[in-house]
């Protein structure tokens, strides 16, 4: 090992318990981007998050204004014009903690316990942000420069599916010029990294069921005032056909058939038991559902999916209340393969939908995410270098899958920017969507060591 990196990595060491405290302050920021109660504590975090970035010696680092919540940038372009230029991504905003009852503690109070480090945003995605920074702040302390050019661009709406970002990029194109674009989200398998080869797009949205003026006496009205709640259900029910297919026509247009590297990369997915074992153990699922439809690896990336989020309707509270609810309501997301068109899918979704409108029931729809998938089989320089990265501090080569989630911006960012994206996941942990969200802590020093190797690589290939 350069005995330049050797001394960054024992500056890492050395600081291990700064560095956790530094991170458990951004854990506090409530950046929740779907909820605009948390607007204020959103721009505080992206102050801080820029305020860390320029106290580390990146240049230009500041809040860019969107028409939503604020983006991150920041900067340091001295390496000369021999050394590439790396755009990194991440984001600050997380998911709702919802439902709190089923958390240990207060998700926004990061705790450490069994060597597990628990809080809102561990792991999707301030780890992404926090480490990227302090292997900046790692190699500009101990060597005073950085051996490649780098940009960093960190949003704060990913997670409500980045609704202001194609005009920010569109309208700082030449801002985010760069060689490679190096996406800092997701996490590892325990044991096993892993490097994306691709995103699934998406749309998502709420559809409405509406059916008296106000809810009513299910005695005086029951049998001859159709019920929202049943009309949701029946929705529900029309999306899947027994097999796990989904039954709405024309929902699997524009999906591409797999090339023979795509097959490969799902093949050598499933067969490892680490990356599966986990998946297994974190959903407590052992059997995997709609195996009639397609093999697995397929039906975690390549084919589209259907998912109902949450339901609304009626009475929620203690004991009864014999009503016909005036309103019934659901939320949903469609995970889209790469090659689907999301505003297609928006319509055919629409269409199937208000078939079940009739002259006692009315429906309404509201899209919110939309954004395309991306297919990014890592190769060349940075790939090289992730790799190399990976390899040595983890011991093993990254294992190359495509990624079922989503990240929009990456849509934008492959269809406008014609860059090369690559993806970089620093820590293990679980439960991102879910209470409880952890990661394990040892990890956290691992990705440090695993970004300031990859800079280094990036600088000698």
């Amino acid at each position: 090992m350069q005995a330049t990196v050797s001394a960054i990595l024992d500056h890492i060491h050395s600081r291990r318990d700064e560095y956790l405290a530094g991170f458990y302050e951004l854990l506090r920021f409530r950046s929740i981007s779907t909820d605009p109660a948390c607007r204020l504590e959103l721009n505080q975090c992206a102050q801080w998050i820029a305020d860390a970035a320029s106290r580390i010696g990146l240049k230009n680092a500041r809040l860019i204004p969107t028409g939503g919540q604020p983006v991150v940038y920041a900067e340091w372009l001295e390496a000369g014009t021999n050394q590439p230029t790396v755009l990194f991504y991440a984001h600050y905003d997380v998911q709702p903690p919802d439902p709190l009852e089923l958390w240990e503690h207060d998700p926004f109070d990061p705790i450490l316990r069994d060597d597990k480090l628990y809080a809102r945003g561990v792991a999707d995605n301030k780890s992404g942000v926090y480490v990227t920074l302090k292997a900046f702040e790692a190699y500009l302390s101990v060597e005073g420069k950085l051996p490649i050019n780098v940009k960093v661009l960190f949003e704060g709406e990913e997670e409500s599916g980045s609704p202001s970002m194609e005009r920010f990029l569109l309208e700082n194109k030449e801002l985010l010029k760069a060689d490679y674009m190096v996406v800092n989200d997701g996490t590892n398998a325990p044991g096993q990294p892993i490097v994306p080869a691709g995103v699934r797009g998406i749309i998502s949205g709420e559809v409405k069921i509406r059916g008296p003026l106000r809810d009513l006496h299910s005695g005086s009205y029951g049998g001859w005032v159709q019920n929202p709640a049943h009309v949701l259900g029946q929705i529900i029910a029309s999306f899947h056909e027994a097999s796990g297919r989904v039954a709405i026509s024309g929902f699997y247009d524009g999906v591409e058939p797999l090339t023979p590297d795509e097959q490969e990369l799902l093949r050598i997915a499933v067969e490892n038991q680490a990356f599966i074992g986990e998946l297994m153990e974190e959903s407590g699922v052992t059997t995997p559902w709609a195996g009639e439809v397609a093999p697995l690896g397929e039906r975690m990336w390549a084919l589209p999916c259907l998912d109902i989020n949450g339901i609304t309707a009626g009475y929620q509270g203690i004991g009864t209340k014999t009503i016909i609810p005036a309103e019934a309501s659901f939320k949903f997301s469609a995970r889209l393969a790469p090659g689907q068109d999301p505003d297609h899918i928006e319509r055919v979704f629409a269409d199937h939908v208000l078939r079940f409108e009739s002259a006692y029931i009315k429906i309404s729809i509201s899209f919110e995410t939309n954004a395309r998938g991306v297919k990014s089989i890592p190769k060349g320089r940075a790939a090289d270098a992730i790799n190399r990265a990976f390899t040595e501090s983890w011991g093993r080569e990254p294992l190359i899958y495509p990624e079922g989630g989503s990240v929009p911006l990456l849509g934008i960012f492959d269809r406008d920017f014609k860059m090369p994206i690559l993806s970089m996941a620093y820590v293990t942990g679980g439960s991102a969507h879910s209470p409880n969200e952890y990661i394990h802590v040892d990890t956290l020093l691992r990705g440090l060591r695993c970004a300031v190797l990859f800079l280094s690589y990036m600088k000698n290939l």
